[in-house]
């Protein structure tokens, strides 16, 4: 065979080798690898130095190519003269797009792919002047990654979103990462009243001071929650000298600190109470959630009524912590 001819095949089977190769990119997007990066994840970092320098090794790929294909027109022309290999050349050029998307010709390139991709993440690190030449090629933007990228997104996006908007988002997104416990009221300011106290001009005045329309009820011993008292159902009481455990409401509810907020919710509507006791593994009080609570969770912001006068229960309990055991309980949630 001619030496023409040989080069010539040769060339043309290269240039369709080198139009068949694509470099695997990785399916997570640019901010989860850094995140991953900064956590000490290794092939995080690998996998972000392959996507930093992806769009220098498709303009060396393109600039191989130029080369190739004017070494393969070139051998053409000098086999088979200047008429029969400037169209033979056009013709090998268009069917090009078919002849690289062959199984044979994919799997060859994949191999050798394989074998020169890091060699050449390493070679192209370094070379600059890559990024003067516009690659024809780019990576495929990858759909988000995490929940981190989206709450990202969604804080640092100001066009997309109003704010109340990226307020409520944000914080249906972080509803899974919070328990019952980082909601409630503490016991240490949970604001009880006796069973046995009647309920006077100076009492319901005092519960009215509270800025609060629901009361646990205890017993005796102050450690027994034996009923839920309500504002809404003694302020038109005939006799101001009944006892609180007359008026109370009996059914009482509980529930684990570490249960979900949904979990929370769903007992909320299962039982058409508005408050729960909070209690621990040792099944010892540490708090109420309300509906309210979990509401505001949900929204992302404060629902102020006009019983409201405090901003913030668990603030305050952080600087007087105190626990309070409970022997007897009714109802779980």
């Amino acid at each position: 065979m001619d030496l023409y001819v040989y080069v010539s095949v040769v060339t043309w089977v290269s240039l369709y080798l080198l139009r068949a190769t694509h470099f695997p990119v990785s399916e997570k997007s640019d901010f989860e690898l850094q995140r991953r990066t900064r956590a000490g994840d290794v092939i995080a970092k690998e996998e972000l130095l392959k996507k930093d320098v992806l769009p220098r090794l498709y303009a060396l790929m393109y600039v191989i190519q130029m080369t190739v294909l004017i070494l393969a027109v070139t051998m053409t022309v000098n086999a088979f003269g200047f008429v029969a290999g400037v169209l033979l050349s056009l013709a090998l050029l268009l069917v090009a797009p078919y002849i690289e998307k062959t199984r044979l010709l994919l799997s060859i390139s994949n191999k050798i792919t394989g074998i020169a991709y890091q060699r050449l993440v390493s070679l192209t690190k370094g070379w600059q002047w890559l990024d003067l030449i516009s690659s024809t090629e780019s990576a495929r933007i990858p759909g988000i990654s995490s929940k981190e990228e989206l709450l990202h997104l969604i804080e640092t996006d100001k066009q997309a979103l109003t704010a109340d908007e990226r307020i409520r988002a944000k914080a249906t997104l972080g509803l899974e990462s919070k328990s019952v416990e980082d909601i409630m009221t503490p016991r240490a300011v949970v604001h009880t009243v006796q069973m046995n106290d009647e309920l006077g001009p100076l009492v319901l005045d005092d519960l009215h001071k509270t800025g609060h329309s629901r009361f646990p009820v205890v017993a005796e011993d102050n450690d027994h929650i034996v009923g839920i008292l309500y504002l809404r159902q003694i302020v038109n009481l005939k006799k101001h000298t009944e006892r609180v455990v007359d008026a109370m409401d009996e059914n009482v509810y509980y529930i684990h600190k570490q249960q979900s907020i949904e979990h929370a919710l769903h007992g909320f509507l299962k039982t058409h109470h508005h408050l729960f006791v909070v209690i621990n593994d040792y099944r010892e009080t540490v708090g109420v959630v309300t509906l309210e609570d979990a509401l505001e969770a949900t929204l992302g912001r404060k629902i102020v009524d006009e019983f409201d006068k405090h901003d913030d229960l668990r603030a305050v309990a952080a600087s007087n912590p105190r626990k309070n055991n409970m022997p007897a309980r009714k109802k779980d949630i």
